[in-house]
């Protein structure tokens, strides 16, 4: 972004950009069952595209290490990410095929994903390394589960020895080895509810617990700077060294929920490097995370900040209950 100081902490997540395939249905199909779509569209997303889009709308320094194919969707990619903001000089096109997402979307806003990830996963890591080699210290690097896990960890460790910090989304979790050393290295360690339920054992306790206990459980396990939680309509669970609080969230009705979980987390990571304190941060991506479901697609229905502030006060939302 041209205005933004380039020696100031910013942001970098690695990872996918899909063109998003929508159908929308009344009802989503059970196993063999056909149901016919409401209608049909195109748009655009990918977990580290879409938290890319999501810091970019806070006035933060953002930029999406990816690979895209040498195609006209990939093409579309960069020239959409770069209209919100997003740095994309190490968005590389490669031959082949752009990934896509195919998502089906009821009318409750729910919806399941299923992801043709294309050249997505041809990342080098030396490009990875070039980009973070001029990163200014103290900035977020996030990562998902969406890479080949040597990656992610070749990422990982480069992390901990650059004054960077990491962010790690687990999503999809695998419970592989890998996926759980990042998860005991990163700073920021951000879940829903069903990806923090599968992240603890049988052999961790039971696992038809309040919300509130998995958190702890996984907090004081892993030990992360800072844990979230979150739980739809319900808002998010805090857990740091200081902190044990929920965020409440605000209600609204839900048209498409996809992306909202990468809304929250772009948020909240961007309302961090503007000084927000942690609650005040996880209400603010809360609050954007409810408001991205109202609109459809993923990063195309993110809130801008002035949206956000004006839903806050519209809805008298406070910080956050301790």
């Amino acid at each position: 972004m041209d205005t933004a100081d380039r020696d100031a902490p910013g942001f970098v997540t690695i990872g996918l950009y899909t063109r998003d395939e929508y159908l929308f249905v009344d009802e989503l199909p059970l196993a063999e069952q056909t149901v016919s779509a409401i209608f049909a569209a195109s748009s655009h997303g990918g977990k580290a595209a879409n938290q890319a889009v999501a810091v970019a709308l806070q006035g933060v320094e953002s930029e999406l290490v990816a690979v895209v194919g040498d195609d006209t969707y990939g093409h579309e990619a960069i020239d959409s990410l770069t209209g919100y903001g997003v740095r994309t000089g190490r968005v590389r096109l490669a031959e082949g095929e752009t990934g896509r997402s195919v998502m089906v979307v009821d009318r409750r806003g729910r919806q399941t994903i299923v992801n043709e990830v294309g050249v997505g996963p041809g990342l080098d890591f030396s490009l990875i390394e070039q980009c973070l080699a001029s990163t200014p210290s103290g900035s977020w690097v996030s990562i998902q589960s969406e890479l080949p896990g040597r990656l992610n960890t070749d990422i990982c460790r480069y992390v901990q020895h650059s004054g960077l910090r990491l962010a790690f989304n687990p999503s999809p979790v695998t419970g592989t080895l890998e996926q759980i050393d990042i998860v005991g290295q990163a700073d920021l360690l951000v879940l829903n509810e069903g990806e923090a339920r599968s992240l603890l054992a049988p052999g961790d306790g039971p696992l038809d617990c309040e919300l509130t206990d998995v958190a702890d459980r996984i907090f004081e396990r892993w030990d992360p700077w800072l844990l979230v939680v979150t739980a739809g309509a319900a808002g998010a669970f805090v857990r740091s060294k200081d902190i044990r609080a929920s965020v409440p969230s605000i209600d609204v009705k839900p048209v498409d929920t996809s992306g909202a979980g990468d809304c929250f987390t772009g948020t909240l990571i961007g309302s961090l490097l503007r000084g927000d304190d942690i609650v005040d941060a996880v209400s603010t991506a809360t609050v954007a995370a409810a408001l991205s479901t109202q609109n459809r697609f993923c990063y195309p229905s993110y809130p801008s900040v002035q949206d956000i502030e004006q839903a806050r006060e519209r809805h008298a939302v406070p910080g956050g209950d301790g």
